[in-house]
């Protein structure tokens, strides 16, 4: 029952984003450094969808945690600030890319 209402919750938290896209660099940066456990769960429940989303497009290692994951987007996030304008999705796909590259 929690997981449905928590999936709203996150819809409505970040539908005020720009038109284009879900939620940017920007708003998630602000999500990750906040104080408040609701902003820091919408980073996770974040992150976590991204991942989910794209998992068979990406090379995560299968020991690797989501909290794990979640701390890589973040640093990401403060190592790149000249690419926090870019939708929020595809700053966290390429932060997974950067720490595990797909092997050719």
């Amino acid at each position: 029952m929690i997981k449905p209402f928590l999936a709203v919750f996150l819809l409505l938290a970040m539908s005020t984003e720009a038109p284009g896209s879900f939620a940017d660099g920007n708003r998630l940066h602000g999500y990750a450094n906040s104080d408040d456990p609701v902003q820091l769960s919408i980073f996770f429940g974040y992150v976590t969808g991204v991942v989910d989303a794209h998992w068979g497009a990406l090379c995560i290692p299968k020991d690797a945690s989501s909290a794990q994951i979640k701390d890589m987007v973040k640093v990401y996030l403060e190592d790149h600030p000249e690419e926090r304008h870019h939708t929020a999705d595809s700053i966290v796909i390429n932060a997974i890319n950067e720490a595990f590259p797909c092997r050719k």
